[in-house]
């Protein structure tokens, strides 16, 4: 008669296999009720910003229609002149003043702009609006 300890339990408990996945089971169990547990609720804030000044959705860019127009620190005609743009050059509008202003008998808006990295106010009377970059190009090729 051979004796194989191929098969044998000897040593081991029945349930030895199910008493693992039990205690398995609470382990998990208990993980997922402590980080359940330490969950915190958010409460939603409301943010209340300033109004910005809107311009029309469309008009973005603009070319100066003055043979020379002067780029200033902030919008009035007293504030200092960073630089004098030439009539033609393509001007992003970034944003428009909330009140209209009246020089030389004209009533425009100020206008922020950027022209190649350098901001600052010009007079609206002074541009030309265009709904997109390309269309402003176009136009000032044919500026004299």
């Amino acid at each position: 008669m051979s004796t194989s300890n191929a098969g044998s339990t000897r040593g081991r408990p029945k349930h030895s296999g199910r008493l693992r996945i039990g205690l398995l089971l609470v382990v998990v169990a208990g993980l997922v009720f402590a980080l359940w547990g330490c969950t915190k609720r958010q409460e939603s804030q409301t943010i209340k910003l300033p109004p910005t000044p809107v311009i029309g959705a469309q008009q973005n860019w603009a070319i100066v229609n003055s043979p020379l127009l002067r780029l200033r620190k902030q919008p009035s005609t007293s504030s200092t002149a960073l630089i004098t743009l030439r009539g033609g050059y393509v001007v992003e509008i970034v944003r428009r003043s909330e009140n209209t202003d009246t020089i030389g008998g004209n009533n425009n808006y100020w206008y922020y702009i950027n022209y190649k990295g350098l901001r600052g106010w010009v007079f609206g009377y002074y541009l030309t609006m265009f709904d997109s970059r390309q269309m402003a190009e176009q136009a000032a090729k044919g500026f004299k």
